[in-house]
């Protein structure tokens, strides 16, 4: 065989090997836990929101008239903000995840940053009795555990 031959047969073996190695590194990982589920819904919401994605972002919230207000109270703002703003809340990062408390076994409140504002955000999330995590946005604008 030709030097490129190998080479080409080495990479693809090499690739192949790396790729069985993580698939079954994935079948041995730790089952998700509800603080990482909450996290990623805490997550998915706050990107939703800050690059004006609100049908994805109001999909997450819990589905009760003060939530659905809140928010709504809350996108109007957002659509109020000059261009800059709103395209530097598109292009910033989510950093910072401040903290991580533990209410109840199903209320978590995350702590959080952005890029852009740089101001503390929090997001409280509760577990439903189907077990799904959802955003209580009402918790934005008074703070409210229960």
């Amino acid at each position: 065989m030709t030097n490129l031959k190998i080479t080409k047969t080495l990479l693809l073996f090499v690739t192949a090997s790396c790729l069985v190695v993580s698939c079954n590194l994935g079948n041995n990982s730790a089952p998700t836990t509800d603080d990482t589920v909450a996290q990623s819904v805490a997550i998915a919401f706050a990107q939703a929101s800050t690059t004006g994605n609100f049908k994805t972002a109001q999909n997450l919230l819990i589905a009760d008239s003060t939530n659905i207000e809140d928010f709504s109270i809350f996108t109007q703002k957002f659509n109020t903000q000059p261009p800059i703003d709103k395209e530097g809340l598109k292009k910033a990062s989510l950093q910072n995840w401040h903290s991580s408390t533990v209410i109840l076994d199903s209320i978590y409140i995350y702590t959080y940053t952005n890029s852009y504002t740089k101001k503390e955000n929090s997001i409280k999330l509760v577990k439903t009795p189907k077990n799904i995590w959802r955003v209580d946005f009402t918790y934005y604008f008074n703070g409210n555990l229960n």
